[in-house]
């Protein structure tokens, strides 16, 4: 939700320039009004997580979606097929992408071990590495500080390796997972949270495990589109700062620029813009 404050103040003291009317300011407060939602338009961006080929990224840009988040470690603990041809054409289509985690708990290798390999053989470029916390994979039942270990492990690792990382949950799966006890601190990997309902905003947000609100939210699952199966992501920044990009996953826009136009206007002009 935005809203909007505009304020037109006069006071006794006036210049050589002649007064403005009326439809001065409306039509100041109009282009005011123009710039917002052209902000927010640019801020909220569709992408696409999957775990095949893609053979077409300039067809999914065509039909809206800004970045790709591949399958890069597979959770038998192999590194994804298909995550090497994905990144040479994200590449070539000159379209951001990351790469998701499943891990392994059955593998020879630990799940950190498994995330170093990946990183150290995966070729080509990515901007983030999310790490899947789903009961799905298979975590420990009721082992909360181990698998709380582990995924600091694995966190850890990749970030000692440069890479920057982000969690994939809700509150739910985080719970059953590692339970209420643990706590990410110092700095805090970015959120991605499983909300499947179809809504590209987020409802009911509670703070857990020391997460911020989500950077990117899955917001429906199975979408067909240019002949590839993923679920649909909305990446955002609900909370913008000025020297950030409005959106996670290394994917630069116009934010930055948009943001401060915005706190240039705000000076000039005297309006304010809040977003929750």
């Amino acid at each position: 939700f935005f809203f909007f404050f505009f304020f037109q103040a006069e006071d006794g003291i006036r210049d050589v320039e002649r007064s403005r009317g009326l439809g001065d300011v409306y039509k100041r407060q109009s282009l005011i009004l123009v710039l917002i939602l052209a902000w927010t338009v640019v801020c909220n961006r569709k992408g696409l997580a999957v775990k095949y080929k893609v053979h077409d990224f300039e067809c999914l840009k065509k039909n809206g979606y800004s970045f790709v988040v591949t399958r890069g470690l597979m959770s038998i603990g192999r590194i994804d097929f298909d995550v090497a041809f994905n990144l040479e054409g994200a590449a070539k289509a000159n379209m951001m992408v990351d790469v998701y985690v499943r891990p392994c708990f059955n593998c020879p290798d630990p799940p950190e071990k498994l995330v170093e390999r990946m990183i150290k053989e995966l070729p080509g470029t990515y901007g983030k590495i999310w790490i899947v916390v789903l009961m799905a994979d298979n975590w420990a039942k009721n082992k909360y500080q181990d698998n709380c270990a582990i995924l600091k492990k694995m966190l850890q690792t990749a970030s000692d390796l440069g890479k920057k990382v982000g969690i994939a949950t809700n509150i739910s799966n985080w719970y059953a997972i590692v339970g209420g006890g643990c706590e990410l601190v110092g700095k805090v990997p970015d959120y991605w949270i499983f909300q499947q309902d179809g809504k590209e905003e987020v409802s009911n947000f509670e703070k857990f495990g020391g997460l911020k609100f989500p950077v990117m939210k899955e917001m429906k699952v199975l979408e067909q589109v240019c002949e590839v199966e993923g679920n649909v992501l909305v990446a955002y920044d609900p909370e913008p700062k000025e020297d950030l990009c409005c959106l996670t996953n290394g994917i630069h826009s116009d934010y930055v620029l948009w943001r401060k136009n915005l706190l240039f206007l705000k000076g000039f002009w005297g309006f304010g813009a809040v977003s929750y």
